[in-house]
């Protein structure tokens, strides 16, 4: 059997699909299943065993390319369809909230189409759940009702993000040992898939000064975590604060070496956004900081 999964989000998004991935696979032994993803997530999925292929052809991929070139964009818009051609997909779970990967499912020959009709937008799909909005239960738990037409019930709802060993041979080597002193991540911007309202799910940034300067005072460890986009902002938060035991890592890390990092702290805190959320899936002890 021939699977695609398709979610287009971000972080915290396609890792709440993890668990999905596992019981598809649990379920359907020897089958072969495909990830339709944006390419700004693909790096925390690339390592997942679930998965054979990645078809990085978003909306917003598209769109991006569209920007830069039309003849991209249509080259690239061909290269989609070949691919989900050729894939020769017996089954499309369709995670997008839109009709606009089902249609195009549709027309290049997947025959079943499954997904959510959040809002009406489900009308190229063969089987649906009627969705307003994921707001009266977690995800994970719409995802488990969208399962039972495979015949799946009781999926696992751990999240799961594997780390590679050249990340992890990274992050032992940056970080060193610790002796008795814990490590604590804090992650004061994330959420950037809000746009101009990530601001809204952030902390304010004097809090998070004072949070990491107690820290620092209580003996810990901590590392500040961010984007390149980011940097500016958090050397605001930190100003003249300097400490052997502080290290600003904003900037200075991919998607892997994020997980890999996250992966040797003993405590992460931050805003609901995608570090946040790959904590959670290494497993790790959270202060997840909601908003507004």
């Amino acid at each position: 059997m021939n699977i695609l999964v398709v979610n287009p989000f971000g972080i915290g998004d396609v890792l709440f699909t993890t668990p999905v991935l596992a019981a598809l696979a649990k379920q359907f032994p020897g089958s072969r299943i495909d990830y339709l993803c944006n390419s700004g997530s693909l790096a925390v999925l690339k390592h997942n065993p679930c998965i054979s292929e990645f078809l990085c052809y978003s909306r917003g991929d598209l769109k991006r390319v569209r920007r830069e070139s039309r003849m991209k964009y249509f080259r690239m818009l061909a290269e989609a369809w070949g691919r989900v051609r050729r894939g020769r997909y017996d089954l499309m779970l369709d995670l997008s909230l839109t009709d606009h990967y089902s249609l195009f499912a549709l027309l290049a020959g997947v025959k079943k189409r499954y997904g959510f009709s959040c809002r009406g937008r489900g009308r190229f799909l063969t089987r649906k759940l009627e969705l307003e909005w994921f707001s009266e239960k977690h995800v994970i738990d719409y995802y488990a009702d969208l399962l039972c037409f495979l015949g799946i019930k009781g999926m696992e709802r751990r999240l799961q993000l594997y780390v590679s060993k050249a990340d992890q041979v990274w992050a032992e080597r940056v970080v060193g040992e610790a002796g008795l002193k814990k490590r604590i991540a804090i992650a004061p911007f994330s959420g950037a898939t809000w746009g101009a309202n990530a601001k809204l799910k952030q902390w304010p940034r004097e809090s998070y000064a004072k949070l990491i300067a107690a820290l620092i005072g209580k003996g810990f460890k901590v590392y500040v975590l961010g984007s390149k986009s980011d940097k500016e902002k958090i050397s605001e938060v930190l100003g003249d604060l300097r400490s052997p035991d502080l290290f600003d890592f904003s900037g200075k890390t991919d998607l892997g070496q994020l997980s890999a990092l996250l992966s040797k702290m003993d405590l992460v805190v931050g805003n609901d956004g995608g570090p946040m959320h790959m904590a959670a899936a290494l497993g790790l002890k959270c202060v997840g900081l909601y908003g507004p």
